[in-house]
């Protein structure tokens, strides 16, 4: 539907590769070139999206270092910090 509207974004962020890896379908059924009509990024990055043509691009986190963090969060709000 949002590939399809008439107001299409040049763009669209998805939240995980098998996700993106099925818009890239869906926008080469609708006749859409990527990127050239519509760019498509996938939040994980990867092996999934460097197999598809084009290959997607994709954000590249660090999952471990995103979880410590969230855990020195957590204890600086239990001391009230």
């Amino acid at each position: 539907t949002l590939l399809a509207s008439a107001d299409r974004p040049t763009a669209v962020i998805y939240d995980n590769d098998i996700m993106a890896v099925a818009g890239l379908s869906v926008a080469s059924e609708m006749g859409l070139a990527v990127p050239a009509d519509v760019s498509l990024l996938a939040w994980d990055d990867s092996q999934l999206c460097q197999l598809t043509h084009p290959t997607l691009s994709a954000m590249s986190h660090d999952v471990t270092a995103f979880g410590a963090e969230v855990t020195r969060r957590l204890f600086q709000l239990l001391d009230g910090t």
